[in-house]
């Protein structure tokens, strides 16, 4: 759960800079982190992302997570949703 610390440009610092040791077709990234559903957001969601954004870094939907992996070169496997919890798992590769 580190990317839900971070605004959304440190994020893409973040995995700028895990780009260059992973092998295109062979790598996998995994990012386990808080997501905010759209809709229905829980008490411990809005708390997390009040204090989240008291930090200027914010909770991040799973559309932000995606559009975040897109734009810095990744392309999104699989996404594992918590059924009670509020993190999800992303499985992503490096364009080839």
């Amino acid at each position: 759960m580190i990317f839900h610390d971070w605004p959304v440009d440190d994020c893409k610092k973040i995995l700028r800079m895990l780009k260059p040791a992973m092998e295109p077709g062979y790598s996998k990234l995994l990012v386990t982190d808080a997501v905010i559903p759209d809709t229905g957001a829980s008490l411990l969601h809005t708390t997390l992302d009040l204090a989240m954004m008291d930090m200027a870094a914010e909770e991040k939907s799973e559309e932000v997570f995606n559009q975040i992996l897109q734009e810095e070169g990744f392309v999104v496997k699989k996404v594992w949703r918590s059924v009670k919890g509020v993190d999800s798992m992303f499985e992503a590769e490096v364009y080839i």
